[in-house]
């Protein structure tokens, strides 16, 4: 997977004569080898083949046993064992192997340089993503010297009578360009009719009781593709959940009354649309501090994690697992609101829900546990020892906390020793 990676970033990146699909790079733009390796690395980690798994819906189509909970390393394994599949089936056919890594991890060049403009590909994408919550469709065909992309996207509602489904179709001499062309001609279409409106640009600063509003005027002002809904769930006599969901960004919210949950679900979704600048900026500055923006987003995830496996039925897993009360959906909630690092979050076959810190490096770890009739237990493994406590609610964001602060502490024992290693004659 990284060899094809490697070729068809050196072909985008290169004066080779393109017709000739074996012909030696010369690389331009100032590109070095260490450079490309960088690009490559962005395509071939871990991170990247689970996200774009997860954008494929790849992740789906995966089955744990019980006990086992989704994460970024089962993502990864099942994007490496199609492409080992595609491999092995095609009996090692080159452009059919580099035709299906192309499709799955969308191999395309970055800028490489900061005085650089991003790319229509890169615009296009990161606002289609924002209005409708999914990215546009590329489909790529051909070989040197020609390739064809069908671009399928989608376009605000409009007065235009124009449909909200568009296909762009073009051609070029590489799959990068075919892409860029097709993002090119989507952008200029939506931009000539007055469509491009981005709901970060437009900033509106969340109030909690008026959020419900704001989202309503962001709609009737065309910068929400979509009218945001609601959905309620009572907790108890007094306590109800709401779910807002708007395009395929879900909020939860949960308080006493339909009203007070309703305004908190909403109050996340307008944060959540507009990048959690008011968490993230600096009111001075402006300037966005990049971790609390990570943890911000990795909060959403799991909460919209959380919603899906709170509508888990009975027998999800295929071997007789319970589904989960709202209670633990909701206890689970609230601490992930406190924490400052994100877990895994995933389902267990007993009725449970485990939130899961890792650590491959050193084989930490920590696991929180959630069982229906309240209990939590925290399980750990820290310098060769494992620990099983009883934890209050309360108590979990300070254990995570000491459990992190152990983590770093490995961290720098192993670059202590690492420094002495190198000074070593």
């Amino acid at each position: 997977m990284a060899q094809v990676v490697s070729k068809e970033l050196t072909r985008q990146l290169s004066d080779m004569d393109k017709t000739l699909t074996d012909a030696p790079f010369r690389m331009n733009q100032g590109v070095t080898e260490g450079a490309l390796s960088k690009l490559r690395s962005k395509y071939v980690c871990k991170e990247q083949l689970a996200k774009r798994a997860q954008a494929l819906g790849l992740d789906q189509l995966i089955l744990y046993g019980t006990g086992e909970a989704p994460s970024d390393s089962s993502r990864e394994d099942a994007m490496e064992a199609l492409i080992g599949a595609v491999a092995i089936d095609s009996g090692w056919n080159r452009d059919a192997i580099e035709g299906v890594v192309d499709k799955l991890l969308c191999v395309q060049k970055e800028k490489l340089h900061n005085r650089e403009e991003a790319s229509y590909f890169d615009r296009f994408n990161a606002w289609h993503q924002k209005r409708f919550g999914v990215m546009p469709e590329y489909e790529v065909s051909g070989t040197a010297p020609k390739y064809y992309c069908t671009m399928r996207y989608f376009i605000p509602e409009n007065d235009q009578n124009l449909h909200r489904d568009r296909r762009e179709d073009t051609d070029a001499d590489s799959r990068s360009a075919a892409r860029e062309w097709a993002a090119r001609r989507a952008y200029e279409f939506v931009t000539s009719h007055g469509l491009w409106t981005d709901p970060a640009e437009v900033y509106v600063m969340p109030r909690l009781e008026d959020t419900i509003n704001q989202l309503q005027e962001l709609y009737q002002k065309k910068i929400l593709a979509e009218l945001p809904s609601y959905s309620f769930r009572q907790v108890s006599p007094e306590e109800w959940q709401c779910v807002c969901m708007c395009g395929s960004m879900v909020t939860m919210g949960f308080d006493v009354g339909k009203t007070k949950a309703k305004k908190a679900a909403a109050y996340d979704m307008l944060n959540r649309i507009q990048g959690w600048r008011s968490f993230v900026e600096d009111p001075k500055t402006g300037v966005t501090d990049n971790k609390k923006y990570a943890t911000e987003h990795l909060r959403a995830n799991n909460i919209q994690i959380l919603y899906e496996i709170s509508n888990y039925k009975k027998n999800w897993d295929r071997e007789g697992a319970l589904p989960f009360s709202i209670k633990l959906i909701r206890d689970i909630y609230y601490v992930l609101k406190k924490l400052d690092e994100q877990p895994a979050v995933g389902p267990l076959g007993e009725g449970n829900i485990q939130l899961e810190f890792y650590h491959s490096k050193s084989g930490y770890y920590l696991e929180v546990e959630f069982v229906p009739n309240g209990l939590i237990y925290c399980h750990s493994y820290i310098e060769g020892q494992k620990e099983t406590r009883r934890c209050e609610m309360d108590d979990i964001p300070a254990f995570v906390s000491e459990w992190l602060k152990q983590r770093e502490a490995y961290y720098a024992r192993k670059k202590k020793q690492g420094t002495a290693e190198k000074m070593k004659p």
